[in-house]
């Protein structure tokens, strides 16, 4: 069995018991920030941008910037 082949029947396996979609993101390695956006059609607001905090490394600071 090829990894798409294992890879589509184990996200299939998923939806099938948790009943919902699945979502599948390539991992980028680096710093990962995470935002928080409110709004509608005409007004959107950033509402906070968090670096996310690596509780295993000791020289990782967490970030929080708000508006």
């Amino acid at each position: 069995m090829t990894f798409a082949t294992s890879t589509l029947k184990r996200l299939n396996e998923l939806q099938h018991q948790h009943k919902q979609a699945i979502l599948v993101e390539e991992f980028i390695s680096g710093k990962e920030i995470v935002t928080c956006f409110l709004g509608n059609q005409n007004t959107l607001n950033c509402m906070e941008i968090v670096e996310v905090f690596n509780e295993d490394d000791d020289n990782y600071l967490t970030t929080n910037f708000t508006s």
